[in-house]
């Protein structure tokens, strides 16, 4: 592929994904498809190139790229692609491979809270620096649910996380909480819990963390994506909870490793937001 083919890789059709959102069957199989049967984990970017399918058809595993600019798409992430059309799918991991298990690595974030006490402690992850720059973490949940809360679980110095968004089935961020953060106590860790209320199925979600508001490492233990999975048998009567229906939430944390900034990096890199340096488009 050079600069002048065209990339496709599609899911739904940008006219289905708004009538269809809460079609989770349809959702979860194009998520499967998305990533070549599960040979991929950790969406880091979707966007579409209709046009792309007269070079690459409805389906074509493409593979690794460092393309940092297609179809007028910038700042593209590292990753395994992947066209479904109409869109093109960037994966970060192969979902075989061994994962990592690095101190304060966005690894730590998946699974159950596992960090007992506060402190600065290697099974939480934890931000790039103590207080230099604004950072991110995005997770991924095997699950697609109607979100109706979510908990964050800070371990040490807790009150930076500032906004949550979510991921449309078009690949679109939607935010659904912004505010303060209250979970400083006195015991200097604790539970961010907020409500979550979309009208779409939700698999990721990203939380961005102001690092320089609150002085030290701020880390994070375990994030709760809590909310309603879709009935396959009939989608369409799926209303958002309230209250809340924790539908055994040990079953959906995060089951890739996130993608975010952190003490460590990443074979693939983690790349920091805002302000990332990207560089010239790599040809491939």
């Amino acid at each position: 592929m050079n600069r002048t083919a065209a990339l496709t890789c599609a899911l739904f059709a940008t006219s289905c994904l708004s009538a269809q959102q809460d079609d989770a069957p349809s959702y979860k199989a194009t998520l499967k498809a998305a990533s070549a049967n599960r040979k991929y984990s950790l969406l880091v970017r979707q966007f579409a190139v209709p046009a792309d399918a007269g070079a690459y058809g409805e389906f074509n595993d493409y593979g690794p790229s460092t393309t940092r600019e297609w179809a007028g798409y910038k700042d593209l992430p590292p990753g395994n692609w992947v066209y479904r059309q109409p869109y093109w799918y960037i994966w970060r991991d192969l979902a075989a491979a061994a994962k990592p298990d690095r101190a304060w690595g966005p690894e730590q974030a998946p699974g159950l809270p596992n960090t007992e006490q506060v402190g600065d402690i290697r099974t939480a992850w934890a931000s790039r620096t103590a207080d230099e720059q604004p950072e991110w973490l995005m997770l991924e949940y095997a699950e697609p649910v109607f979100p109706a809360r979510i908990k964050i679980y800070e371990t040490y110095n807790p009150g930076a996380v500032t906004r949550i968004t979510a991921f449309k089935p078009d690949g679109s961020e939607e935010e659904i909480w912004t505010g303060k953060d209250t979970t400083a106590s006195a015991d200097g860790m604790g539970v961010l819990s907020v409500p979550a209320k979309v009208k779409f199925l939700v698999n990721r979600i990203k939380i961005y963390i102001e690092s320089p508001a609150v002085a030290g490492w701020n880390e994070i233990d375990a994030v709760e994506l809590i909310g309603v999975p879709a009935v396959e048998n009939n989608p369409g009567k799926n209303p958002i909870v309230d209250p809340v229906v924790e539908r055994n939430p040990a079953m959906n944390r995060p089951t890739a490793v996130p993608h975010g900034c952190g003490k460590v990096g990443g074979d693939i890199p983690l790349h920091r937001a805002p302000n990332t340096e990207i560089g010239v488009k790599d040809d491939f």
